[in-house]
């Protein structure tokens, strides 16, 4: 499945990492950032390793304006 830049992503739910179910809808209104994780040892995986780092910074600064 493609998604285009701005096109809404489709409904769907993962467990977390604490055993509950989150469902994309769950979070509307709250900021989210969707990671799709590359294939290993793959060009784009550092990549998306530089954009978990630079995620969670943002996280925190998130968490420090509330």
């Amino acid at each position: 499945m493609l998604i285009e830049e701005g096109q809404a992503a489709p409904t769907f739910s993962l467990q977390s990492d604490s055993g509950e179910e989150v469902s994309l809808e769950s979070l509307r209104g709250k900021p989210i950032v969707l990671y799709f994780y590359p294939k290993d040892d793959s060009r784009s995986t550092k990549n998306s390793q530089l954009l978990r780092a630079g995620r969670s910074s943002a996280a925190k600064r998130h968490n420090r304006r509330q």
